[in-house]
């Protein structure tokens, strides 16, 4: 930063005149001088907005090419996820033919218990009937001869 120009002998002489002593006059005006040292100008101004202005510009630059890593990694990662949703789909189609084939043969055996079942029920139930006809035959049997030694 550039001091601001100022007359130390003049100062001195003013605030003399004013009525301060040389002593006192002389440490009023280093003071100043020294604050005016740590002042900012129009030039130091001017050099950090350029120097703000270059920060700018690399930001931009960090931040697209973020930008553009991000996207790159995002299209990748779609890529990686729609592939892993074909796996997916491929496996669970798998597992829905074989589950439709255990259905088939479940039903198909249940099915053939039914019909097993059902013939064995016929058949007792043809077993009862034969030993109904045959009691009711010897009953019928049995009156006939009754009647006849009447």
């Amino acid at each position: 930063m550039a001091a601001f120009r100022l007359d130390t002998a003049a100062a001195i002489r003013k605030l003399e005149d004013a009525g301060v002593n040389g002593r006192q006059a002389a440490a009023i005006v280093d003071l100043h001088a020294a604050a005016d040292a740590d002042f900012a100008t129009k030039a130091d101004f001017d050099g950090l907005r350029t120097e703000l202005g270059m920060v700018r510009t690399e930001l931009k630059a960090e931040i697209e090419g973020g930008r553009t890593g991000l996207k790159a990694a995002i299209d990748r990662l779609r890529t990686e996820l729609k592939a892993d949703i074909e796996v997916v789909k491929a496996s669970v189609d798998g597992l829905r033919t074989e589950l439709k084939a255990d259905i088939n043969e479940i039903s198909q055996r249940v099915d053939a218990r039914l019909e097993t079942d059902f013939a064995k029920n016929a058949a007792d139930q043809q077993r009862r009937m034969n030993v109904l006809l045959g009691t009711m035959i010897a009953l019928t049997g049995a009156i006939l001869a009754g009647i006849a030694l009447l």
